[in-house]
C-alpha cells in the first residue's frame, strides 16, 4: 500500500505533489471543512505553503476557508446550466462540467485523462476518477441537490461518488484504521446505501475497528448493524469504550452466519451482549472469541458477580461448538461457568486459553478442568487459584505445551517446587518451550527482601558491612540463576582449543630467560583451604590431615615456601582462603609457623552464603548469627576474585609489588611453583592475563573440565554444562584430550579490573543438599578456572602428571605415603626407581574413611612396582608387605582376609577367607 502523501500547493501553476495518492473524503475533519474547500485554500493562496496532512487534528486546526471568488462560481453555474445537453458518456463529463470547474492545474489533468476514459468504472478507478469526486460535492452539485433530478450528468455524478466511494474504502480503509483516523466519518461514507457500497459491505471479510476507540460510538455501530455484513468473518471492537451493551448486542444480532473471529477485548458489554451471542446464529462457526476485560462494569459490582452474568457466561460457554481460542482474562466468572466450559463440545479443541485475574473459582475446579484441556498449547492462570496440583498434572500430561503463564499464582512457592521436582519436565520448561516464568521476578523481589532482613539481624557493625558486601554478590548471582535457568551449552558450537591456545610445558622450561629472583619478587601463592575433611571421614580442614611422616598438607606446603624464599632470597608471600568453615581452626593451627624465617602467612575468609530451600527459594537461616552451620554454604572456589579483593588482601599483595598469583588446591601435592610457567607469564608483560594448567586425560579423570573454543572465545566445559545425551562423549579422552588441574597463575591489576567492573559472569553450578531434617536445599556455586574468558590472552599449558597430585580419596593418600614418592623440602617427587607413571589404586568402602584406612593398613607398603591394586571387604594388611605388578584382594561378605606382615603379592588374586597368626 503506498503510503498517502501530504498535498502541498506552492502557486497557482504548480501541479500537486503525488495526487495520485491522496483519497478525498468530505467532512473527515472535527472541524467540518472537505479537503476540496482546503485544496481550494491552497491554491488561491500562491504565495504561501500550506501543507494538509492526514489527520484530524491537522484538519482541526486550519482556519476556515474563504468564501471562493465569483468567477468560480459563475463558471460552476455556467456549467450545470450545460448539464442537460450530457450523455452518458464520461468524457464530456469531464471535458464539459468538470474542467471548467477545478483549480487550473486538476483541469488540465482531467482534461488529459478525458480522452482515455472508456467507462465510469474506469473513471472511478483512476486518480482523476478521484480528483472529481474530490472537488463535486462543493461545485458541481449545485444542479443535483432536488432528490428528483433525474438527468444523465446528475445520475452519472451519483454512480461515481459510488464507485469511488467502494474503491476508497477497499484500498485506504486498512490504512487509515492503523493509522487511528477518523472512523466515524470513514463509516458514514462506507455505509451509504448506494450500489457501490453495498456489494463492498456484501464482500467485506475482515473488519478491524480497534484502532477507532475513541471515534467509535452507538450511532457508528448502527451504520454497521445497518449494513448487510454477509460474508464477515472477522470483527474487532476492541478497545472502544463508548459502545454500550445494547449497540454491541444489536450488532452481533444483526451480523448473519459465518463470524469465525470476534473480540470484545475492553468493551463495556453486558448481559445482554452475552445473552444475544449466545443464541447468535454465528456463534457455532465461532472459532476465536476475546471477552477479555478489564473494566469493572457492567459485568460485576462492587466486585461480586451478577448472578445475570453468570448466566449468560454459561449459555455463551454451551453454545460454542467450534472454538479454538478463548480469552477471558479478567471476566469475573465463578465456578458455574468453568463447568460450563467443561460440558461444551469446544474444551477438547481449545488450544488457547486465557483465565488470568480471576480469583471467584476454587481450586479444586482448576483440577477438574486440567484433563479436558487435551489439544492445549497456550494457556494463562496467572492470578487465580489455580493449586500445585492441577499445575502438576497439566505440565505431566500435556507435554505439548508451547506457553504457560502462571505468575503471581497464588500457591507460586509449591509451582516452584512442582517444576523443579520433575527432572523431565526441567529441560521441556525451559528449552524446549517459550515459558512465561514471571515466578522468577517474584524469587528474586522476595530474595532481595529476605536478604535485607537477615542483614538486620546482625548485632556487629563490622559483620554486617562484610555481609552486605557479600549479599550484593550473592544476589547478583541468585538473579541469574533465575534467568539463566535451564540455558544449556549449544554443543554444536563447541570446537577444540586452537593451537596456540594450549602450550606443551617443555615449551616453555626451553623458552626460560629471567632470574628466578626477578620472577620471584612478583608472585604470591595462593591456597584454597575451605575444605573440611568429612570425605575422609576426618573433622576439622581438610589441610590439617597428615599425609607423610606425620606432616599435614599446610605442613609440607609451607616447607615448599620456606624453601623457596630462602633459596632464592625472595619473600614469596602464602595467602590462605579459608571458609567460615575452616577459617578459626587454620588461624589456630597457623600460630605454630610464627617466627619461622622465610615464611609470611596471609589468610581472609571466603563469602558465607545462605543456603536455599528447594521450593519456596527462600534462604535457610533466618538470622544473621544462625549458629547451624549446614544453614550457610561457601560457594565454591570461583569466589577466590571477589572475596581476595573484598578482604582488602588484593590491595596488600599490590602494595608489596606482587603482580601475579598463583592459585591451586591445598590438597594438590603436585601444585608448586613452576618458574618456567611464572617466567612466560612475567615476559609476556601484560598480554597473558591468566594461565590455566591442564594435564592429559586418563580413565580416572574423564569427569574433570577441558578447554574448549566456544563462539570464538577460550572457555572451560565443566561435566555439568553437558546436555546429557553427550556426556559419554564428553568422557572420552580421543575427543577431549586434556583436563583442568585448577592450578591457575592470574594477573593481579586484571582481578583487580574485572571485580570492579563486575565482569566475571562464571557460569552457576547448583550443587543440590539435604539437611538433616529431610528438607532439600541447593547452593549456587562458580569454580575459579571458568573465569578464564574474562582475563585478557588466556592460555592453557600442558603440564606433566607430576604436578597433579590430589588426595581427595584415601587411595590417594596411599599413594602418596608409599615409597613412590620421595618427600624433597616439602615436595613429592615421584621415585627415580620408579618406571612409568603412579599405579591405579582402588579400596573399598571399609577403607575409604581415616578410621578405617589407618586401623586396616598397619604400615604402607613397597609400592615401587605396583601396576594395580584392588581391595574391597574386611581386609587388614599387615607390616613391611610389598605389592607388585596386578594385585586385587577380595573378602566377601561374612569373610575376613588378613594379609600376614612380610608377605609378597606379585600378579596375585586372593579371595575367601584367610587368617595367619603368630605362633
Amino acid at each position: 500500500m503506498t503510503e498517502l502523501s501530504t498535498l502541498r500547493y506552492t502557486g497557482a501553476t504548480s501541479p500537486p505533489v503525488r495526487l495520485e495518492h491522496v483519497v478525498a473524503l468530505e467532512t473527515i475533519g472535527e472541524s467540518g471543512q472537505s479537503l476540496e474547500e482546503l485544496r481550494w485554500m491552497a491554491w488561491q493562496e500562491s504565495k504561501q505553503t500550506v501543507s494538509v496532512a492526514a489527520s484530524s487534528s491537522s484538519f482541526a486546526a486550519a482556519p476556515p476557508p474563504p468564501a471562493p471568488p465569483a468567477e468560480w462560481t459563475a463558471a460552476v453555474r455556467a456549467s450545470h446550466a450545460a448539464a442537460a445537453e450530457f450523455t452518458t458518456d464520461p468524457r464530456l463529463l469531464l471535458q464539459s462540467v468538470v474542467a471548467p470547474a477545478l483549480p487550473p492545474p486538476a483541469a488540465a489533468a482531467a482534461r488529459r485523462a478525458a480522452g482515455d476514459v472508456r467507462s465510469l468504472e474506469e473513471l472511478a478507478a483512476g486518480a482523476v476518477g478521484r480528483l472529481v469526486h474530490a472537488h463535486a460535492p462543493a461545485t458541481l452539485r449545485g444542479a443535483c441537490t432536488n432528490p428528483g433530478d433525474s438527468s444523465p450528468a446528475c445520475q452519472m455524478l451519483k454512480d461515481l461518488d459510488a464507485l469511488v466511494a467502494g474503491q476508497v474504502l477497499s484500498e485506504w480503509w486498512p490504512w487509515w484504521v492503523a493509522r487511528g483516523a477518523n472512523c466515524r466519518a470513514l463509516m458514514q461514507l462506507a455505509f451509504v446505501p448506494t450500489p457501490a457500497t453495498s456489494r463492498l459491505a456484501a464482500s467485506l471479510t475482515s473488519l478491524d475497528l480497534s484502532r477507532c476507540a475513541w471515534s467509535m460510538t452507538d450511532a457508528s455501530v448502527e451504520l454497521l448493524a445497518s449494513a448487510k455484513l454477509s460474508a464477515l468473518r472477522k470483527l474487532s471492537l476492541a478497545s472502544c469504550p463508548h459502545l454500550s451493551d445494547p449497540a454491541v448486542a444489536s450488532l452481533l444480532g444483526s451480523l448473519t452466519s459465518g463470524l469465525e473471529e470476534l473480540s470484545l477485548a475492553n468493551v463495556f458489554f453486558g448481559v445482554e451482549t452475552l445473552t444475544q451471542l449466545a443464541v447468535a446464529p454465528h456463534v457455532a462457526s465461532l472459532k476465536v472469541l476475546n471477552l477479555s476485560h478489564r473494566l469493572s462494569e457492567p459485568l460485576a459490582q462492587r466486585g461480586q458477580l451478577m448472578p445475570a452474568t453468570s448466566q449468560a457466561l454459561c449459555a455463551l460457554l454451551g453454545s460454542v461448538t467450534a472454538l479454538r481460542v478463548l480469552d477471558l482474562d479478567g471476566v469475573p466468572f465463578d465456578a458455574s461457568a468453568i463447568s460450563a466450559l467443561i460440558d461444551s463440545p469446544s474444551v477438547s479443541r481449545l488450544i488457547s486459553l486465557t483465565v488470568a485475574r480471576n480469583v471467584l473459582v476454587p481450586p479444586q475446579f482448576w483440577l477438574a478442568l486440567v484433563p479436558h484441556l487435551v489439544s492445549i498449547r497456550y494457556l494463562d492462570v496467572r492470578r487465580t487459584l489455580m493449586t500445585d496440583e492441577a499445575i502438576l498434572l497439566l505440565l505431566q500430561s500435556r507435554p505439548e505445551l508451547e506457553v504457560f503463564k502462571i505468575s503471581r499464582a497464588l500457591h507460586w512457592a509449591g509451582t516452584l517446587h512442582v517444576i523443579q521436582h520433575v527432572p523431565s519436565l526441567l529441560a521441556l520448561y525451559f528449552d524446549a518451550t517459550v515459558v512465561h516464568l514471571a515466578l522468577h521476578n517474584q524469587a528474586d523481589v522476595r530474595m532481595r527482601a529476605e536478604l535485607d532482613e537477615l542483614l538486620a539481624t546482625a548485632q556487629d557493625a563490622e559483620d554486617q558491612f562484610m555481609m552486605q558486601q557479600e549479599f550484593k554478590t550473592y544476589h547478583k548471582l541468585f538473579s541469574r540463576y533465575l534467568n539463566e535457568a535451564g540455558s544449556t551449552i549449544k554443543w554444536d558450537k563447541i570446537q577444540p582449543p586452537a593451537d596456540d591456545l594450549v602450550i606443551p610445558f617443555e615449551e616453555l622450561a626451553a623458552e626460560a630467560r629471567l632470574p628466578p629472583k626477578e620472577l620471584l619478587s612478583k608472585l604470591a601463592v595462593l591456597k584454597l583451604n575451605g575444605g573440611l575433611g568429612t570425605t575422609m571421614g576426618c573433622v576439622g580442614p581438610k589441610s590439617a590431615i597428615e599425609v607423610r611422616a606425620g606432616q599435614t598438607f599446610l605442613d609440607l606446603t609451607v616447607r615448599q615456601i620456606q624453601h623457596l624464599n630462602t633459596t632464592h632470597g625472595v619473600s614469596v608471600p602464602l595467602v590462605l582462603m579459608n571458609s567460615f568453615n575452616t577459617h578459626e581452626d587454620t588461624l589456630r593451627i597457623v600460630r605454630k609457623y610464627e617466627g619461622i624465617e622465610g615464611v609470611n602467612i596471609l589468610t581472609f575468609n571466603q563469602s558465607r552464603m545462605p543456603r536455599i530451600f528447594k521450593e519456596s527459594l527462600t534462604p535457610v537461616p533466618q538470622t544473621a548469627d544462625d549458629p547451624d552451620r549446614t544453614h550457610w554454604y561457601p560457594p565454591g572456589h570461583g569466589d577466590v576474585y571477589a572475596s581476595l579483593e573484598r578482604s582488602g588482601i588484593l590491595d596488600a599483595l599490590r602494595s608489596m609489588g606482587k603482580e601475579i598469583v598463583f592459585i591451586s588446591n591445598v590438597d594438590n601435592l603436585g601444585a608448586t611453583v613452576s618458574l618456567p610457567i611464572l617466567d612466560k607469564m612475567v615476559s609476556s608483560d601484560g598480554d597473558i592475563e591468566f594461565i590455566m594448567e591442564v594435564t592429559d586425560k586418563t580413565k580416572a579423570d574423564v569427569k574433570g573440565g577441558t578447554i574448549i573454543t566456544y563462539e570464538g572465545r577460550s572457555k572451560l566445559l565443566e561435566i555439568a554444562q553437558v546436555p546429557s545425551d553427550k556426556v559419554e562423549e564428553f568422557k572420552s579422552i580421543k575427543k577431549f584430550k586434556i583436563f583442568n588441574t585448577n592450578s591457575l597463575w592470574c594477573s593481579l591489576p586484571a582481578i583487580k579490573r574485572l571485580v570492579n567492573d563486575n565482569a566475571l559472569n562464571m557460569d552457576i553450578i547448583v550443587n543440590n543438599k539435604s539437611l538433616s531434617d529431610g528438607s532439600s536445599v541447593i547452593q549456587l556455586e562458580q569454580a575459579c578456572g571458568a573465569a578464564m574468558e574474562y582475563f585478557r590472552g588466556a592460555i592453557g599449558v600442558n603440564v606433566p602428571r607430576s604436578r597433579f597430585l590430589p588426595v581427595k580419596k584415601t587411595s590417594d593418600l596411599l599413594l602418596v605415603q608409599s615409597n613412590l614418592y620421595d618427600l624433597v623440602s616439602g615436595s613429592l617427587i615421584l621415585s627415580p626407581l620408579r618406571i612409568g607413571g603412579p599405579p591405579v589404586i582402588k579400596l573399598g568402602a571399609e577403607f575409604s574413611k581415616m578410621a578405617g584406612y589407618q586401623s586396616r593398613i598397619l604400615s604402607t607398603p613397597d609400592l615401587l612396582e605396583l601396576d594395580h591394586l584392588t581391595i574391597s571387604g574386611d581386609v587388614i594388611l599387615g607390616s613391611d608387605i610389598t605389592l607388585r605388578g596386578t594385585v586385587i584382594i577380595v573378602a566377601s561378605h561374612g569373610e575376613h582376609i588378613d594379609v600376614p606382615s612380610g608377605a609378597v603379592f606379585e600378579n596375585k588374586i586372593v579371595t575367601g577367607s584367610l587368617r595367619i597368626l603368630d605362633h
